[in-house]
């Protein structure tokens, strides 16, 4: 790949109508800054629609904003996709923990932890299901959303700015340096 250092924000109206349209517009832009086609690099592209189709389609079901804001950064090394509003902060489960790992998600391969550095500073983390667990059917849907980014991307956060009232999801995907 021939990778162009870029920043560029997209501002989308939350509304499922726009999710094909977006998405387009950023894999377009995704295809033209790193040089590498969907058939070059299906991966890259597999993970990237993922992770925004999650994005759009959490900014759809919860927040009451008329746009999403999508940052997309691309260096050398790495991929970054943040997603940001001006909503209340988001808890995930019990909002009295804090720096402590919670269950958020649970499928037949693996499980979702929200790993609290504090109330509003988390990290998202996979652990391998063995084969003789259960899931546990009740909770397997909630959640599965954030599941997919945390399998697709290599690192994926969410931090709220109480200064500035402001939720921050990012999503990093590593390069591969040829």
């Amino acid at each position: 790949m021939r990778i162009r250092t870029t920043h560029k924000e997209f501002v989308f109206l939350n509304d499922k109508s726009v999710l094909t349209a977006s998405l387009k517009e950023v894999l377009a832009y995704v295809e033209e800054c790193t040089g590498a086609s969907l058939t070059e690099n299906y991966d890259l592209f597999f993970k990237v629609k993922s992770i925004i189709t999650e994005l759009l389609t959490n900014g759809f079901k919860h927040s009451r904003t008329s746009t999403v804001n999508l940052v997309i950064d691309i260096d050398k090394h790495s991929l970054s996709i943040q997603k940001y509003d001006s909503e209340l902060p988001v808890t995930f489960g019990s909002s009295d923990i804090n720096d402590g790992k919670k269950l958020l998600s649970y499928d037949i391969m693996c499980r979702l932890f929200a790993n609290y550095r504090s109330v509003y500073d988390v990290s998202f983390i996979i652990e391998d299901c063995h084969d003789d667990e259960l899931p546990e059917i009740d909770n397997l849907t909630e959640h599965f959303g954030l599941l997919i980014i945390t399998k697709c991307a290599d690192e994926f956060n969410y931090y709220y700015d109480q200064q500035n009232k402001v939720n921050l999801f990012t999503a990093k995907i590593n390069l591969a340096n040829d």
